[in-house]
């Protein structure tokens, strides 16, 4: 679990730079064991949902990839709740933007060019976000880009293949989030992966620390809308998005903001 969560993460030891923006992450039936929401469904609702209402946001850039922080307070993220975005490819979805952005100038109206079904498998189906909710991958018109989201390639809960989904392996996911709870659950170190869903994108950073222009700075997702859970509830033998409905939460928001040069966002000891 700790190889996972730095592979998630780092974060945690890179240090990042602050920017100034705005968010919200949801989940209207969290479940975290031991800690949040009861697995029968049980209980008073309010006491199921959950607010991050962050105020933290972070960016660490690293060759073509891309580390986001969002978080509630601006603490350490070992006692902190937030959520951990890693990007595999800024330079593929950066191009994704400018097709997005071509179709938009173009008024190509709403058919979208190149773009393919998000296409939840008959495994997790049941567990998928509400219809339409997710939309469909690739650019848009409106211009935008969504793109899956899953655990890295060749990442696994022990006991699982260590090949990926055929799905996953033709078209690897390039975007992975942990969603922490070190805050609300801090005795119990909780961790939930997003095993499945989507994430759309209208800005990315360039990932060039030294970039001047403000538009090149933008990160801005304006819907995020993933399935998060604990991979340690993976039946032996299954892949990592088969973790039991009962035991998913659904995890929904959007944040925007601008990478800006400067202290690093996370302390060092």
């Amino acid at each position: 679990m700790r190889t996972l969560l730095m592979a998630m993460a780092t974060l945690i030891v890179t240090g990042c730079s602050l920017g100034q923006g705005t968010g919200e992450v949801k989940s209207d039936k969290l479940f975290a064991h031991e800690c949040w929401g009861q697995v029968d469904g049980g209980g008073n609702p309010a006491e199921q949902s959950y607010d991050l209402q962050p105020d933290f946001f972070a960016a660490n850039p690293y060759r073509s990839t891309l580390q986001i922080r969002v978080q509630a307070g601006n603490d350490l993220q070992e006692v902190s709740d937030g959520i951990a975005v890693l990007i595999d490819d800024v330079p593929k979805i950066r191009a994704a933007l400018d097709v997005a952005r071509t179709l938009q100038s173009a008024d190509a109206g709403v058919a979208d060019a190149g773009a393919s079904d998000a296409g939840a498998s008959d495994a997790d189906a049941a567990c998928a976000p509400p219809p339409g909710a997710t939309g469909v991958l690739g650019p848009h018109a409106d211009g935008t880009a969504t793109f899956q989201v899953a655990l890295p390639a060749g990442v696994t809960p022990p006991g699982s293949p260590s090949v990926p989904p055929p799905d996953l392996l033709a078209d690897p996911p390039i975007v992975h989030i942990a969603f922490y709870l070190h805050r609300s659950c801090h005795n119990q170190n909780t961790v939930l992966y997003a095993v499945s869903g989507t994430v759309t994108f209208t800005a990315l950073f360039s990932g060039d620390p030294n970039e001047s222009s403000a538009a090149e700075k933008l990160i801005e997702v304006p819907r995020l809308d993933v399935q998060v859970g604990d991979i340690r509830d993976v039946p032996l033998g299954a892949y990592p998005r088969e973790i039991p409905c009962d035991l998913q939460s659904r995890l929904h928001g959007s944040f925007k903001f601008y990478f800006d040069r400067g202290q690093p966002a996370q302390p060092f000891p």
